[in-house]
């Protein structure tokens, strides 16, 4: 049995009909990350914000969108002192 390979246009419509899936489910910490992921993965840095940003009004303390969004500050990497 030989295995096709699936077509860019295919992949698209089942990245945004996964995308559509997790965002009902808005409070769910899993797909708000996976959300974000996804959009990081594809350049899409305002949106991953919004969702790491959705994720700090659930918990302020999350380690890993407090992580993300520090990668987002104007001084990340900066490692030199003032």
């Amino acid at each position: 049995m030989r295995i096709k390979p699936i077509s860019a246009a295919t992949m698209s419509r089942q990245r945004k009909a996964t995308v559509r899936y997790w965002a009902r489910i808005a409070h769910n910490r899993d797909a708000l990350l996976g959300l974000a992921a996804i959009a990081q993965q594809q350049g899409q840095d305002e949106t991953a914000q919004h969702y790491y940003r959705k994720l700090l009004v659930l918990d302020p303390r999350d380690p890993v969108a407090l992580s993300a969004m520090m990668t987002y500050a104007p001084d990340a990497g900066n490692s030199e002192a003032a």
